[in-house]
């Protein structure tokens, strides 16, 4: 499989893969690539991208793009990573690769499902790198609806009410600048992640097995539905995917004597 449009993110010395899912936002906390560059395992890392179009609160779309390509591909899928929200996305990907074959193993990093108080927030972080170049209180209108939107718990208009706010902002933002590609670039990366997210939540966690294997920082609890096994790292969510103990884990579960 040539991986055309994943992340390679890990080098591998034998068959088999790990298909680690998260978005690649750029924050500041170590991600799975940082966990690869330690792993001692024969396997390879790749990371799947989102759908170019994405199939808002569809995250069996997800899924079934994913299980197609690699089913397409000949790949075997030796483990499947989920990174905070894009945790019920890994369970369900690895049951539908499971319907194939043999189902892989299940390793995820705080997982939780989005609400309306993670999507609010990654909305101002997104909007807030526009603050400098705007005019004082630009943003305050744009804030208030977002907030509103997300205040609902069913977040039913979110995707109709965020992009778009996001867009009007931005579109404040270039004004100047007349460069409508990095413009639909940055709005079309905006939806994309809102997506995701949205993905994710959809599918909460009904796919997880006793085979899954979770480990928790000081700051998140099991999610609702989850079902797999626990293990706590006293350490805050941030330093997770730094802690000795998590590198352990994942070569306990895939039988890595070290």
């Amino acid at each position: 499989m040539a991986y055309t449009d994943w992340l390679r993110i890990g080098e591998g010395t034998g068959p088999g893969v790990i298909v680690a899912i998260d978005f690649e936002s750029g924050r500041p906390e170590p991600g799975f690539r940082d966990l690869a560059r330690r792993l001692a395992v024969p396997y390879g890392t790749v990371q799947p991208t989102p759908p170019a179009i994405p199939p808002f609160s569809d995250g069996r779309g997800y899924v079934r793009a994913w299980a197609a390509e690699l089913a397409g591909g000949g790949v075997d899928v030796a483990a499947v990573f989920g990174y905070c929200a894009s945790g019920s996305l890994a369970c369900s990907l690895a049951l539908e690769l499971g319907r194939e074959g043999r189902r892989p193993h299940v390793f995820l990093v705080d997982p939780h499902l989005a609400n309306g108080g993670m999507v609010y927030y990654q909305f101002l972080l997104a909007v807030q790198q526009f603050e400098r170049v705007l005019e004082f209180g630009a943003l305050d209108a744009a804030q208030r609806a977002a907030h509103e939107v997300c205040s609902d718990p069913t977040l039913s208009r979110v995707t109709d009410v965020l992009p778009a706010l996001y867009r009007d902002i931005a579109e404040q933002a270039f004004e100047d600048l007349a460069d409508d590609d990095v413009l639909d670039e940055l709005c079309g990366r905006f939806s994309s992640y809102l997506g995701f997210l949205l993905a994710g939540r959809s599918l909460a966690y009904a796919d997880s097995t006793a085979d899954c294997l979770a480990v928790f920082s000081t700051e998140y609890d099991p999610p609702d539905g989850y079902r797999g096994r626990m293990q706590r790292i006293g350490v805050p969510h941030m330093d997770l995917l730094n802690a000795p103990e998590v590198t352990d884990a994942v070569h306990q579960l895939l039988g890595v004597a070290r």
